[in-house]
């Protein structure tokens, strides 16, 4: 078992509201994004977003992506950059690319990964970055993107936020006015940047808040270290914060009750969860059993008891 740490970022704009239906099983993410063989990339991205959103949070393998990978991920790429928050997708220029989050253990920028172990589904992107064996998880609302992130155990729990990452600097003229990080308490930080390229000028807002306390903060602008402030500014800045030691853990959950908006109830319950038996051996829904991985939109909807049998 292994220690997770969940982030949120929110960044400001608009929010719209959307429901999701049994259509979502037939959407590939991955279209676009140069998954066939011999073909092109249609400069599309498997980011996590909802339809209007303004969030589009997902990998980018290009550390700089340009007009020939304008959305920062190709599917012919093996190298991650860090999870950025915006990007453009199925464009012939590439802008955006804001706000970067990478996980690591030690102090590393990127890391190798493997289309065996990654997942593109609507509004969810996983996948297991293979250097430090960290599982990247990615979902989002309209107006915020939510990561979790599962680190081996006993390993450094790191996290880089950078805010010098964007485009191709040398495409449109492409520069950062200025940039800050600063940090608001012992499990937020706040921030913004100021860049224009091929759109022109533009101000990017953030605030991330973790779901445990922050240890350490060092502070890297335009080429200096300092570990001993808590607010940053500079044209190439970004920030590692630290947040202890992964260990082992047990989350003991029993029951729920999901309260649906047609007035129906889908109980939820963990059969003998404990320290002992936390894998799931079987899955039933109102008595039957479960063959597949995944319920559909109207299972949910119809109500009714999800048992989850445990074991060792």
């Amino acid at each position: 078992m292994r220690k997770t740490i969940l982030t949120i970022t929110v960044i400001t704009g608009f929010a719209m509201s959307c429901k999701a239906g049994d259509f979502t099983k037939y959407v590939n993410p991955m279209i676009g994004t140069g998954a066939v063989e011999n073909s092109l990339s249609g400069n599309n991205h498997p980011a996590a977003t909802v339809p209007y959103g303004m969030v589009q949070l997902g990998p980018d393998t290009h550390i700089a992506p340009d007009w020939y990978n304008a959305s920062g991920y190709n599917y012919n790429d093996s190298t991650i950059y860090g999870f950025t928050h915006t990007r453009l997708s199925g464009t012939g220029a590439s802008d955006l690319i804001d706000v970067s989050l990478f996980p690591t253990t030690t102090r590393a920028e990127s890391s190798r990964f493997s289309h065996t172990i990654e997942i593109a589904t609507p509004g969810y992107y996983g996948v297991r970055l293979a250097d430090e064996n960290i599982m990247a998880e990615l979902t989002a609302t309209p107006r915020v993107g939510i990561h979790r992130y599962t680190y081996p155990e006993a390993g450094n729990m790191n996290l880089w936020i950078d805010m010098e990452r964007s485009a191709n600097k040398a495409s449109w003229n492409r520069t950062i006015i200025n940039s800050q990080i600063r940090k608001v308490s012992d499990y937020a930080v706040a921030g913004y940047r100021i860049i224009t390229g091929w759109a022109k000028l533009r101000k990017i807002y953030f605030y991330a808040e973790f779901s445990m306390p922050i240890k350490g903060l060092l502070m890297c602008s335009n080429g200096k270290e300092e570990a001993s402030v808590d607010v940053a500014n500079g044209t190439a800045l970004k920030a590692l914060l630290t947040f202890g030691t992964a260990t082992a853990t047990f989350r003991e959950f029993l029951h729920c009750t999901l309260h649906l908006e047609n007035g129906k109830e889908l109980k939820i319950v963990a059969k003998t969860a404990n320290k002992t038996y936390y894998h799931v051996s079987q899955v039933k829904l109102n008595g039957k059993v479960l063959k597949g991985t995944t319920l559909k939109h109207s299972d949910i909807m119809n109500g009714g008891l999800l048992e989850f049998y445990m074991c060792k």
